[in-house]
């Protein structure tokens, strides 16, 4: 569905996958960047839903409807990296070496010692590990640029939650660690200094 903003596309694809919910048995799976359909297995307020319909629902019209959402909404599962019904979550193995070189910010070419690091210890580590396990591999090398390695994996917090979102206290430049890139421009004295 393409349109100028506010033309009304994510209404239209909400009415959308509302008719597919209440009028077939699919299994619909929504990738939603946007969280625009997370809630789309609640109802909402008698005055809200009159709002964007032609004729009007009577209380007792919105009362049934509700109630047959309601129970048809039960098949709708969210999915997110926190909290939601299902934890959304990749094994940190099942991404290839570019994904998880973006998922520590690494650059290949400003990062070039640790991204040796990283793609000598995942061919080590075979089919089936996580960031966890690439930080423990990563302290056993023992080498100046494997602890580097290490205190980037600490300090961008994705240790323990397979490859998730990157916390948003280490998204603002403000609160960005030393060892993640803050410009076009690194500053290597500031980064060698916070590995020892």
């Amino acid at each position: 569905m393409c349109g100028q903003s506010g033309s009304g596309k994510t209404f239209s694809t909400g009415v959308i996958l509302e008719q597919l919910l209440h009028n077939t048995d699919l299994r619909t799976v929504v990738l939603d960047p946007n969280s625009d359909y997370v809630r789309i297995g609640e109802t909402r307020s008698f005055v809200d839903n009159n709002r964007t319909r032609r004729q009007p629902l009577t209380r007792a019209q919105f009362t049934a409807m509700r109630a047959r959402h309601l129970r048809i909404a039960k098949r709708v599962k969210v999915a997110r990296a926190a909290g939601g019904d299902l934890a959304l979550k990749v094994r940190f193995s099942h991404l290839t070496l570019a994904e998880q070189a973006l998922c520590l910010r690494l650059d290949p070419i400003d990062d070039l010692a640790q991204f040796n690091v990283l793609r000598t210890i995942a061919a080590a580590l075979g089919d089936d590990y996580g960031v966890d396990d690439v930080r423990a591999a990563a302290r056993r090398t023992g080498t100046e640029d494997a602890e580097r390695l290490v205190v980037r994996i600490e300090n961008l917090g994705v240790a323990s939650c397979c490859c998730g979102p990157i916390p948003l206290s280490a998204r603002s430049t403000a609160s960005r660690p030393t060892c993640a890139r803050s410009s076009s421009t690194r500053d290597h004295s500031r980064t060698n200094a916070s590995v020892r």
